[in-house]
């Protein structure tokens, strides 16, 4: 279990690598060899590691994301 120190505590291979989904969002789809090459993992440990450290897959966190972006994009008035 983790410490109350280590809470939200996101190992920095995984936020590089969620850096870059979030700057590239919105023009570039990713493949999850290009996200771990981001992170200097390899595709099934980068899957593991972000899983445990975001608390969702990577592919429901790129939804989540753009849904985020669609839906300020509509509220701020945008088709």
């Amino acid at each position: 279990s983790k410490t109350n120190n280590a809470v939200n505590q996101v190992d920095s291979r995984i936020e590089s690598a969620t850096a870059f989904i979030r700057s590239q969002i919105t023009t570039h789809e990713f493949s999850l060899e290009t996200l771990a090459d981001i992170a200097c993992l390899s595709t099934s440990r980068f899957t593991h590691l972000f899983k445990d450290q975001i608390g969702i897959p990577v592919r429901p966190f790129i939804r989540w994301c753009r849904m985020r972006v669609a839906v300020t994009s509509v509220l701020s008035g945008m088709t």
